[in-house]
This record gives structure tokens, sequence and C-alpha cells, in this order.
């Protein structure tokens, strides 16, 4: 009964982001009015896929009791889709500075800067020309390599943000999706409540 569960979150997950996709291609242009007000925060989703492995992130997980495990010298192609129906204001992911090289370049809305401790890659918006999203696709990301005794903890932190209405301040998605790189297999683990 619990695999009958599981399997139907799982199925029920996997539309919801292939909605979520295709909404965000159709919407990626798309021109949008900041309305009077606006209380609901944005959405995103987060597809991580190699090493055998795909999984699909969004702000309804469980981010605080689940860790990321990557496999060291391992490559992985990321999308990053964020949506708000009001207008996306800012979009960014962050993670830990050197531990990954990036294969291609951003799209040319994007920007890509580093403090020598994080990196980040963000979106900004424009209020004179508000958008109903955007994205990063088909993005390829390499973990560091690492020896087979070593082992690097971190996070991915996503953060976006809307215009929150002509009146209003911004609603904000935060979600730090823990991660950790080493010589094993690629996979999610639940960590204990």
């Amino acid at each position: 009964m619990n695999n009958l569960i599981i399997n139907k979150n799982r199925v029920v997950k996997s539309v919801f982001c292939i909605i979520l996709i295709t909404a965000i291609s159709l919407f990626q242009s798309c021109d949008t009015d900041i309305p009077p007000t606006d209380t609901e925060p944005p959405t995103f989703s987060f597809k991580i896929k190699g090493e055998g492995f795909e999984r699909t992130f969004t702000q309804d997980d469980d981010f605080e009791n689940i860790q990321l495990n990557l496999t060291a010298g391992a490559a992985y192609e990321i999308d990053y889709i964020g949506v708000d129906a009001g207008g996306l204001k800012y979009m960014s992911m962050e993670f830990p500075y050197g531990n990954f090289d990036i294969i291609g370049t951003l799209p040319n809305d994007w920007e890509d800067d580093n403090n020598g401790f994080k990196r980040w890659f963000y979106w900004n918006g424009d209020s004179n020309d508000p958008k109903t999203g955007s994205l990063i696709s088909k993005g390829t990301i390499i973990a560091m390599e690492l020896s087979a005794n070593e082992g690097i903890g971190g996070s991915f932190y996503f953060d976006l943000r809307d215009y929150g209405g002509q009146s209003g301040s911004s609603n904000q998605t935060v979600k730090q999706l823990n991660i950790y790189l080493a010589q094993h297999p690629t996979e999610v683990r639940y960590l204990s409540k």
C-alpha cells in the first residue's frame, strides 16, 4: 500500500512538473501586467539529471529533511524554472564556489557572479516590461573531482521574488537543498525528523 501511495505521489509530481515546464515554455517571453495586489509567492522547479538519476524539486518539497548526494566528477543536466502570474522580479540559484564547473553559457538575460566563497546565477525582471517567468534549460554542471575518502557538503540555494502587486512588497520563495559531493551514487537521502 505504501508503494502505491509513493508511486501515486511521484506521478502527480511528474504531471505537475510537465505542466509547469510546458507553461513556462509558453510564457517564457510572455508579457504580463503587475496586478494591483499580489499575495501569492513565485513557484519554481529544479530538475537535475545524471548518473542514472533524475529528480525534479519544487517549492513544495521538504527541503529540511532531504539531502541530494552527488557523485564527484560527474556531469549533471539542470533545468531551473521560475513562474509568477503577476510578474517575476528576481530569480537566482546559488551554490558553493569551486564545487562545480559550468559547461556552456547562460541565457543572455542571466548573470553569473561569485565572491570567492559562493557562485550564483541570477535574473532581474523589469517592472516596465514584466514577464511571467524565466528559466535555465539544459544547463550542464560538473561536480568537482574528489578522492575516495573525501566529501564536501554544501547546498543549492533558490531565491525567487515577484513584484507584490502595484501597492505591495515582494512575495518571496527561498529554499535550500542540502548537497553532499563524494564518491558515492547520486541519490536523495532522506534525513530523520
